[in-house]
């Protein structure tokens, strides 16, 4: 069963990854999503994906088998 998500939601689960990788600096996706135990791996997924799309997170892939997360040049909003 497909479970739709509000605008509002989107907003705050945007909202905390922001706040989070201010507060972490660069991490891994893995500690990102192990850093917000309130949202499921899709719901950062996906988040993560659209804040790259509009520049405010930055993902690096610096080995074969992971990415790093780091705030981007321009604030989602």
């Amino acid at each position: 069963m497909r479970q739709d998500i509000t605008s509002e939601q989107v907003n705050e689960v945007e909202t905390a990854i922001l706040q989070k990788v201010e507060g972490l600096g660069p991490c891994t996706l893995e500690e990102l999503i192990r850093a917000l135990p309130g949202y499921t791996w899709n719901q950062l997924f996906s988040a993560v994906d659209r804040l790259s799309r509009d520049g405010a997170l930055i993902i690096r892939r610096p080995t074969q088998f992971g990415y790093v997360v780091e705030a981007g040049l321009q604030r989602a909003g």
